[in-house]
């Protein structure tokens, strides 16, 4: 599919895709309302936000 597209870009809306398998199939991945430490995206809720 990153070949069929013009910008390889996922906006995930409900953050159901893992971001870890998405980095290494290679399109640019965000997941909307996730914070990011290291380059790597996680839930809010895991840095203790809660």
């Amino acid at each position: 599919m990153k070949q069929l597209m013009a910008r390889p870009l996922i906006l995930d809306g409900r953050n159901l895709l893992n971001p870890n398998a998405m980095s290494q199939l290679g399109p640019e991945y965000h997941g909307i309302g996730k914070a990011v430490r290291d380059g790597l995206r996680e839930p809010l809720l895991s840095r203790g936000n809660a």
